[in-house]
């Protein structure tokens, strides 16, 4: 069976090459729910449009320009076929600006089961209008994509032509690749999509995989692999703690995937600044469901904990239209507690409270209030876990969710099922997630105070900046002896204390005369030694040297009659002369 290029294959590359690769080869992997209720939502609305319209034709396949002449206006279900490219179009409509007898120009349209519009749709449309430019011989100017609540959105495929190259041409040499070969394993934010997730997964862990680390993109992955480091044991031996410069003491914490690996290779938490932040006898933990794809928030979870008890309220909104009345609700029974601190975890609960805020009412009064408890964590403590989510650290120390398939992708099939069933199950198993997110929440936070008030004497816990003396307390003993002798040893210890400096000592100084000190080392200096010995010839150049006969010669000067030559003696020293001495009887012998 010859293999194709398909819109799903491009797709899929986007994302993540290894999941393209796979497809091309035959493999299906497991189906993610999520996913599958997004394809039954695109089908729903598609449904509905072609409900609307006449299609001239449907459910054709379209290899030459001769197949599109034939055709009619409006087409649908189209498969587009040219060399070993392969897409789905779900209509194509005849443009009939500046149209002509001898050529048809059609424009692509496709359906997308989500509200927004992502890079993803756009590529997935480019490459229906890449295929139809091969067969029609001219690429068409816009496409259109028609989102879940059927919306229209025109986009423009001249600037995303100009960069599918980039994806179709590594996907053109698979095609004569062995089976064998597959694309090395990068797990990304699209992991949760694929149906290749568990496999792949498995095998980072076994193979201690560095994409397995929050935030270890392709780039910073090749620029490690350059060094000669693979896995998280070997980057952990990268760190090296350094001093901070004192102009940089209040710098913003970055993240050391370093030090996150050697936390995960040693078990402890390193500390590269202690949390900071308050503590009241009542303090509030809060957590928001929604979905994001519309922007929509159906769940307040409000954890109110007051002298050691704890109390869960729900704020529930049945559909999309409650939203305002359950935050209300919510907001009424946060200012129940004014002077009470609201502990959140991550930035999705921040844009949340943003936007319903500006939506609806705001809430100056209480946004002093709230503590990002991910804020406290980030580039400051180092848990052995891979990554910052509460799931992860919420594991770690104990945290517990009673429902095994608790993530976030899951609460938007038990929202969604809720809203087409109204099934009670459904909405439980969200109230539940959220009262584990919220009780996880304040233990994390409880943890975090521990740290700080214990890290001093916590095994399990270390320094970055200085790192703990592991020892008995006779080793201790020894060590603080060993400190002393050092700050001992230098011979002017009591003048870096303090030194007072006296009148005496400034005359001294004053009256000392300068010495002006030569430019450059003695290497860089030309040393012109001064001449000892001056010597007087009254008849040179007069008389010859042999016979006596007086020269004929021209009239000279006085500044001919001198010369200026420059001979440095050699000094017989003891060691020289012993040298030659022994050179000569070396010569004799010979």
């Amino acid at each position: 069976m010859q293999k194709l290029i398909s819109s799903e294959i491009v797709v899929a590359y986007f994302h993540c090459p290894r999941k393209a690769f796979l497809l091309m080869s035959g493999e299906q992997g497991t189906e993610v729910e999520y996913v599958n209720i997004l394809s039954q939502q695109r089908d729903l609305q598609k449904a509905r449009y072609i409900n609307n319209i006449k299609p001239t034709e449907a459910d054709i396949t379209i290899s030459k320009s001769n197949d599109l002449r034939k055709g009619g206006n409006i087409l649908e279900n189209v498969k587009l076929k040219s060399e070993h490219f392969e897409a789905r179009c779900d209509i194509l409509t005849q443009d009939s600006r500046g149209t002509s007898s001898k050529k048809t120009n059609y424009e692509p349209t496709i359906f997308i089961g989500t509200h927004n519009i992502g890079k993803e749709h756009k590529i997935e449309l480019s490459f229906v209008g890449y295929v139809l430019g091969k067969i029609e011989g001219q690429v068409p100017q816009k496409g259109i994509i028609i989102n879940v609540s059927g919306k229209k959105h025109g986009v423009n495929l001249k600037p995303l032509l100009k960069s599918l190259p980039k994806i179709v041409s590594p996907l053109q040499e698979w095609l004569s690749f062995p089976a064998s070969y597959l694309p090395p394993i990068i797990l990304n934010k699209h992991c949760f999509y694929c149906p290749f997730q568990k496999s792949c997964k498995a095998q980072a862990e076994e193979a201690d995989n560095l994409s397995q680390l929050s935030g270890m993109n392709v780039k910073t992955i090749r620029r490690y692999e350059k060094k000669g480091v693979f896995t998280i044991k070997q980057l952990s031996y990268l760190f090296k703690p350094r001093r901070l410069k004192k102009q940089a003491r209040n710098h913003q914490k970055t993240h050391k995937p370093e030090l996150r690996a050697l936390a995960i290779r040693t078990g402890k938490i390193y500390i590269q600044e202690l949390p900071n932040f308050s503590r009241q006898n009542i303090e509030l933990f809060i957590d928001i469901e929604g979905v994001p794809d519309q922007s929509l928030y159906y769940l307040f979870g409000l954890l109110v904990r007051d002298e050691g008890k704890s109390i869960y309220y729900p704020f529930w909104a049945d559909v999309n239209s409650d939203e305002s009345c359950a935050w209300k609700k919510f907001v009424s029974e946060i200012e129940k507690y004014p002077n009470a601190p609201i502990f959140h975890y991550g930035n999705y609960d921040s844009k949340a409270i943003a936007t319903l805020s500006k939506r609806y009412e705001d809430i100056n009064n209480i946004k002093e209030r709230f503590v990002n408890i991910n804020s406290q964590i980030y580039g400051k403590v180092y848990f052995p876990v891979n990554s910052n989510g509460l799931k992860e650290i919420g594991g770690f120390i104990g945290a517990n969710w009673s429902l095994s398939n608790s993530t976030g992708i899951q609460s938007l099939v038990w929202r969604y099922m809720w809203e087409i069933s109204q099934d009670i199950q459904y909405k439980n198993n969200l109230l539940t997630y959220n009262k584990d997110d919220c009780l996880a929440l304040m233990l994390l936070t409880d943890y975090l105070s521990k740290i700080k008030d214990t890290s001093e004497s916590w095994a399990d816990v270390d320094f970055v900046s200085k790192p703990k003396r592991n020892a008995t307390g006779s080793g201790k003993q020894i060590h603080d002896h060993f400190e002393t002798i050092l700050q001992f040893a230098h011979n002017n210890y009591d003048e870096k204390k303090i030194k007072f400096r006296r009148e005496s000592d400034q005359e001294e100084k004053e009256d000392k005369p300068k010495i002006s000190r030569k430019l450059g080392y003695q290497g860089q200096r030309r040393v012109r030694p001064k001449a000892t010995k001056t010597i007087r010839i009254s008849s040179i150049g007069q008389f010859c040297p042999k016979d006596g006969s007086q020269l004929q010669t021209r009239r000279k000067t006085a500044k001919d009659l001198i010369s200026k030559r420059l001979v440095i003696d050699l000094v017989w020293t003891a060691t020289i002369f012993d040298t030659y001495n022994s050179n000569a009887k070396g010569c004799d012998n010979l």
